[in-house]
């Protein structure tokens, strides 16, 4: 197993053959019991022995038998990159010697144990840390562009920092330390199906389990299981060819870097994918919900991206103008946003809101841009509607792009297993959402709703077409309220908790009077009038903060329009026909 080791070890891992040096004998001759061992890991090739070939180019280190099998089982417990120089020399100096051979192998063995290269390919990797110090210049160079500038959006950033991440630019490269997480990281992914090989590798590196210490019996443990459900689909993906035309325009460290990255997140997919296959065949159920659930979601979103290419695109290059610099670059965005939701909320009707709702909650490609459309309504300075449109969205499931729709997928399908097997190995518990969205805090401190009143109701009497809107006025309202007389009798009836002293009152019944409840006439604006008209029953929330409102006209913020009074059909929600 590797692990990134303190610099005091790494000291002694290379002095280890130093002090052999000067004592080296002219005949080199390696005994068996001076070769160190190693064993292949789990899903990994078993490297062969072979007589090193970069002799040639790497300088011969004049130790003795004895330092290079004590420090190949040094580097075997410690690993790190600083060690593999002077092992290429040890090795190159008796490369035709048998024993020496099989050192090779093992050696390589321990790197492809770790990185799940080839052998072949696992040999050009080292070799490529034969010079340090110019493995070192490449890495300057590959890191060196990895800065962001003051104006820089949260997703670049993210980018940014994943990739410096990843190619060590403050220590090891991530493959080696096997450690590291990005939320956010996947919410950007999730934008598009597609996404760099790299950073998916990277992804499935840092959430999948390692197979090494997974035992074949439980799959190493419930949590595992739910992580290989929700990153296997991005696992499988993975394209070697299509990662070298992605960091093709990179120098040799990036280039190798990345390969060794993608290389290991394939070993441990092609692991947990075997372990998951052999365990399947006990349990088809195990099957159902780790692969081919969230492979459908898969498939399904991607068609639907391209069914709904347009409200995708319009949703996403929106999503770039808001995380840009310019305060003003999404002006005009709910021009554009308003008709795909229009069109996609059309036809999810039900009997309320909450209804209304859990209708589009199910909808993958409505639910991403309904939530963008509310936040650009509060970037074109709609907050009040922006407000209202804010409070459903609580109670949508969070869709994105595939790798949320498998997670969702996922849960449904565990759910259903659940419901016949208490005991499934995979609780819902065990499945974690793989990203959240990272803007939901700035959408809720965008929204206020101190300008708005209360909700107000009535059936609408007229419906008028004004240079705001259309104004609405409201079918009279009133109900009877008792008159009282009371007298104080100067008897105290109780002392309340806070201290304050009640008396006993003579109250006599003096008649009635009939209080007003007439909803106040309103201006709805022209765009959000869907299903203002006469005979109507509108409910909405008073804005007395609008510029309007300073001018005697009270804008009205639309919540429902129903058939009747009965409320017995929704015909429109937050200004939306349905």
């Amino acid at each position: 197993m590797m692990r990134r080791y303190p610099a005091a070890c790494a000291a002694t891992l290379l002095s280890i053959g130093l002090a052999q040096v000067a004592h080296a004998d002219k005949t080199y001759q390696m005994r068996d019991e001076d070769v160190r061992t190693l064993d292949a890991a789990p899903f990994r090739p078993t490297a062969k022995a072979f007589k090193p070939t970069w002799c040639g180019k790497v300088p011969a280190s004049g130790g003795s038998p004895g330092a290079l099998g004590r420090t190949a089982e040094s580097w075997f417990k410690y690993g790190g990159e600083d060690a593999i120089p002077q092992l290429l020399g040890y090795l190159c100096d008796a490369p035709d010697d048998p024993n020496v051979q099989k050192q090779a192998g093992y050696v390589l063995q321990a790197w492809m144990n770790w990185s799940g290269l080839s052998q072949d390919e696992a040999v050009a990797s080292m070799l490529m840390r034969a010079d340090l110090d110019g493995w070192k210049k490449l890495k300057e160079a590959t890191c060196a562009p990895l800065v962001d500038g003051p104006e820089a959006s949260a997703e670049q950033k993210e980018y940014t920092k994943a990739y410096r991440y990843i190619y060590g630019c403050t220590g090891t490269p991530a493959w080696l330390g096997r450690s590291g997480s990005f939320t956010n990281l996947v919410w950007y992914l999730d934008r598009e199906a597609d996404a760099p090989d790299l950073l998916r590798s990277f992804v499935a590196i840092s959430r999948l389990g390692k197979t090494e210490l997974a035992k074949p019996s439980d799959l190493g443990g419930p949590t595992s299981l739910g992580m290989y459900a929700v990153y296997g689909p991005d696992a499988r993906r993975l394209d070697r060819a299509r990662l070298d035309q992605q960091v093709g325009g990179g120098n040799a460290y990036a280039t190798w870097v990345a390969r060794e990255t993608l290389a290991l997140a394939q070993a441990e997919t092609k692991g947990w994918d075997k372990m998951v296959a052999d365990a399947s065949a006990k349990d088809p159920d195990l099957k159902r919900v780790l692969v081919d659930a969230p492979e459908q979601a898969w498939k399904d979103w991607v068609a639907l991206r391209k069914q709904e290419a347009a409200a995708f695109d319009a949703g996403s290059a929106f999503e770039d103008l808001a995380s840009s610099p310019s305060k003003s670059a999404a002006k005009g965005c709910a021009a554009t946003l308003r008709p795909h939701v229009e069109r996609l909320i059309k036809g999810k009707a039900g009997a309320d809101l909450k209804a209304v709702t859990e209708a589009i909650g199910k909808d993958p490609a409505l639910v991403p841009l309904f939530q963008r459309y509310v936040l650009c309504e509060a970037l074109e300075g709609n907050v009040p509607y922006a407000t209202v449109l804010y409070r459903p969205l609580g109670g949508l499931r969070t869709y994105r792009g595939p790798r949320l729709a498998g997670f969702s997928a996922v849960v449904e399908a565990v759910g259903g297993v659940l419901a016949d097997r208490e005991k499934f190995v995979l609780q819902l518990t065990n499945i974690n959402a793989p990203a959240q969205d990272p803007g939901s805090d700035r959408l809720a401190r965008v929204v206020n709703s101190s300008t708005l009143d209360s909700e107000a109701q009535g059936t609408i009497t007229t419906a008028k077409r004004v240079a705001d809107g259309v104004l609405v006025t409201f079918k009279k309202e009133s109900y009877m309220v008792t008159d009282w007389d009371c007298k104080p009798t100067g008897r105290v009836y109780r002392v309340r908790t806070d201290g304050v002293v009640e008396y006993e009152e003579n109250c006599k019944r003096t008649g009635q009077h009939k209080v007003d409840t007439t909803a106040p006439s309103v201006v709805i604006p022209e765009r959000l009038a869907a299903g203002v008209a006469k005979g109507k029953f509108l409910v909405f929330r008073p804005d007395h903060g609008s510029p309007s409102a300073q001018q005697g006209v009270t804008i009205g913020v639309p919540l429902a329009v129903f058939d009747a009074k009965a409320m017995t059909k929704l015909i429109a929600a937050w200004g939306f026909a349905l």
